[in-house]
């Protein structure tokens, strides 16, 4: 059974052993050169229709008037800030109330009160902010600061320029 599949895959491969017919390599070359001819034509005659006048569109002469003037349009939308001013006034109210509570409220160990579940809580908070370097919260701090001088002065700011414009 081997040698039978053997002796047809031999038959086979001497079948399929063909030779071109002659002139084959003439005839593709040329259909090749034919193509480039063809497709050199074509590129000229579309660039001949580009050429004729008003088949191509062109812009009206004030098109660009147009468009800034809706750009213009869109530009003069005002944005509304994202969190209002009596929300900031809040946060400044309250800032100023933690302060000044912890001064009120902060009096000298003259008698050492019995501890309760407040102070615990906030004695093991304290061991966790020890921890913390100095650096990060002057960052939030002067952060916080710049982006409230911003909000704040910002806007007087653009009013000075628009005025003087």
């Amino acid at each position: 059974m081997k040698n039978e599949k053997e002796e047809n895959f031999r038959k086979l491969i001497e079948a399929s052993l063909e030779q071109p017919p002659t002139g084959f390599t003439e005839q593709t070359m040329n259909l090749v050169q034919a193509e480039a001819r063809q497709a050199i034509e074509n590129e000229m005659a579309v660039q001949a229709l580009l050429r004729q006048p008003g088949l191509v569109e062109r812009p009206s002469p004030d098109f660009s008037r147009l468009i800034m003037g809706e750009v213009e349009v869109l530009q003069a939308t005002k944005a509304e800030p994202i969190v209002p001013k009596r929300a900031w006034y809040l946060v400044a109210a309250s800032v100023v109330l933690m302060i000044l509570g912890c001064f009120l409220i902060f009096t000298p160990a003259t008698t050492l009160p019995t501890p309760s579940g407040m102070d615990i809580l906030l004695i093991g908070i304290t061991g966790q902010l020890e921890g913390i370097p100095v650096l990060y919260p002057l960052t939030i701090i002067a952060v916080s600061l710049l982006m409230l001088g911003d909000y704040f002065l910002r806007p007087r700011i653009i009013n000075r320029f628009q005025v003087l414009q």
